[in-house]
């Protein structure tokens, strides 16, 4: 199935996303916009010896920009939920609840939520995946 942006979707056409339920979402960075960070020192020994509690990340500005998308995301929108959040240099991935049944679709608040960082920072984030 194709996205609006000619990328695939993993998105169901019998789902619907404004239910109950829990979601990983993967964001994918625009080319040319600045990396979301760069990992710390050691992050690849870590990985190696299976510690992903060891394994941090740096954020950019644009990074921050995400973050902050984010936690205004959650705070505007009482239904959802953010369980977990990884953001990587050239993507974030989400773990998002929706608590109770929403007036509007996820991808909605994910599109409002984008909005919010390019308003701030003006880059644009690329909705890839929602599971």
């Amino acid at each position: 199935m194709m996205g609006e942006n000619g990328q695939g979707t993993h998105r169901r056409f019998y789902h619907d996303y404004r239910g109950k339920d829990v979601y990983h979402i993967t964001l994918l960075k625009r080319e040319g916009v600045p990396a979301f960070g760069a990992f710390a020192a050691g992050w690849r020994e870590a990985a190696i010896q299976r510690r992903p509690e060891d394994v941090n990340i740096t954020l950019s500005d644009t990074g921050k920009a995400v973050r902050d998308g984010l936690f205004n995301l959650t705070a505007t929108v009482r239904e959802i939920r953010l369980l977990r959040y990884a953001v990587m240099p050239d993507h974030v991935h989400l773990l998002l609840q929706v608590m109770k049944y929403m007036d509007e679709p996820l991808g909605n608040h994910i599109a409002q939520m984008k909005a919010f960082v390019n308003e701030r920072w003006a880059y644009r984030l690329e909705v890839i995946s929602v599971h």
